[in-house]
């Protein structure tokens, strides 16, 4: 335990945000480390520790992400992390949310979607982007949601079908 909390010591300020917060989640983290560490003790002290730290938040946060019921709708989505940071693929283009964006969306104010480039945006009625479906959910390190959308499928198959040219 002593190697462990000098090198959390040692890396002071430098050590990244995401590790530092999974760190202080922990019931003990230096009973964490400690256990870890004594895995991979025959390899280099200072590169080892700081991967072995990394590896360990990794594995947290892929179990967090395996583990979580995935939400069925965009609003239930954004009801369940509202100040968290979200891009949402839609078809009808990129729409990026911030907290605030959030809860205007979830009052049902309309939003932006652009089609991922600058300058080129068009409103998007609040009500369509909520009922819409949560296909795929990926969530990076600094807390961003990254959600693939469709509409539901229900919609879809009710959708009027374009005419055909016959002959």
């Amino acid at each position: 335990m002593m190697t462990c909390h000098s090198e959390l010591m040692a890396f002071g300020e430098g050590l990244p945000r995401g590790e530092m917060i999974f760190l202080l989640q922990q019931e003990k983290p230096l009973e964490l480390l400690s256990k870890a560490w004594m895995e991979h003790q025959n390899v280099d002290v200072g590169e080892t520790f700081q991967s072995l730290l990394t590896g360990l938040y990794d594995e947290a946060q892929q179990t967090q992400v395996r583990d979580m019921v995935q939400p069925q709708t965009v609003k239930e989505l954004l009801r369940r992390y509202p100040n968290d940071f979200f891009q949402l693929m839609t078809p009808c283009g990129f729409v990026d949310l911030t907290p605030s964006e959030t809860e205007k969306l979830l009052r049902g104010e309309a939003t932006m979607a652009h089609p991922g480039v600058s300058g080129c945006q068009m409103p998007v009625e609040a009500q369509e982007i909520l009922e819409m479906e949560v296909r795929s959910l990926k969530r990076d390190e600094h807390g961003c949601w990254y959600a693939l959308t469709d509409y539901p499928q229900q919609q879809m198959e009710q959708a009027p079908q374009e005419p055909q040219m016959t002959m």
